[in-house]
């Protein structure tokens, strides 16, 4: 049996991680929950964006349900009386989609820049200790504090219900993942999923209804802030693997994973359109059955001149730095 792991996919949205985490999700010793903070609003929502990757309600699916009846025994139903008691993500948070699952409006929630707050600092510190120094002068560390403990209990809770010592989260927010990793050193590690800069911002013009100006800024913040973040961590923590291979050979991008976590590769792995339970993502997850692996180069054919001079002007240093040209 391998060694208790819970384990983040980081990156940018539009970068595949829903397809890897549903190709990791088809292993025996592990769990994959999506971006298990959407929890938070899949017990307070019926939209079926929230529903689990499996169709049902999360009231609903034996997966989720087995974790929750685990998650009330290991307190005796003092302190967690169920999945509402958890919080685990920012109730400000929500993505809204209509009955036809198209987003509403356009996905601006990224914004202007909101500065330097206490809460961001814990992107670049590595320490507990100063976390909790920071947590007496910002109710916000505080707050993100106790969201860190109440994820790990979740996946403690799944790892018990569902006798899978890794649990993996493809949360890619980098505030997530670094006040988990200072909750939690020993156990957290990192999956680091880097996809061309254009192809994403390709995607995210086509989706959130944005233009390129603002979807290469928003590419660029996310990849500041993800390297900010992995400062303090060390290296032996994060495997990185791209896109464009984990979609022309995904057996052997699994393999060189599941070296990592150290534990055997299953060809189960390879059967993404069987049952799975994670949350939020990519839409890709409901119809998986009907799709196969295909690298999406769309952004080569639909980018003009003029927005691939503006990414490049903008973003294109780093895109470059991950040996994109």
């Amino acid at each position: 049996m391998s060694k208790k792991m819970n384990v983040f996919i980081i990156g940018s949205g539009h970068s595949g991680s829903t397809l890897l985490d549903m190709l990791l999700g088809g292993h025996s010793c592990i769990s994959a929950l999506g971006e298990a903070h959407r929890l938070y609003f899949a017990v307070r929502s019926k939209d079926k964006y929230h529903h689990c990757t499996c169709g049902k309600h999360i009231s609903d699916c034996k997966f989720w349900k087995s974790v929750e009846k685990e998650l009330k025994r290991r307190t005796n139903g003092d302190e967690f009386r169920g999945f509402k008691s958890l919080y685990i993500s920012n109730p400000k948070y929500k993505i809204y989609f209509n009955n036809e699952m198209k987003y509403i409006t356009p996905l601006r929630y990224h914004g202007k820049s909101l500065g330097v707050r206490f809460n961001e600092m814990t992107l670049i510190i590595g320490s507990k200790k100063l976390r909790n120094l920071l947590g007496w002068l910002s109710k916000e560390v505080r707050r993100d504090a106790m969201m860190a403990k109440h994820l790990i209990f979740l996946y403690d809770a799944v790892r018990v219900a569902q006798n899978t010592p890794i649990i993996i989260d493809s949360t890619k927010n980098p505030g997530t993942f670094k006040k988990i990793y200072i909750q939690n050193k020993k156990n957290t590690y990192f999956i680091e999923l880097i996809r061309d800069g254009r192809a994403v911002c390709n995607s995210r013009m086509k989706r959130e209804g944005i233009d390129m100006f603002d979807a290469a800024k928003i590419w660029k913040k996310e990849q500041i802030k993800r390297i900010a973040s992995m400062i303090t961590i060390p290296m032996s923590k994060t495997i990185r693997i791209y896109y464009e291979k984990l979609a022309s050979n995904p057996k052997d991008t699994l393999k060189n994973i599941c070296n990592y976590l150290e534990i055997d590769f299953e060809n189960e792995m390879m059967n993404f359109r069987g049952q799975r339970h994670n949350l939020g993502g990519n839409l890709m997850r409901f119809k998986s059955s009907k799709r196969k692996i295909k690298l999406d180069e769309a952004w080569r054919g639909n980018l003009s001149k003029k927005e691939l001079s503006i990414f490049s002007k903008i973003a294109g240093g780093i895109n470059r730095r991950y040996g994109y040209y």
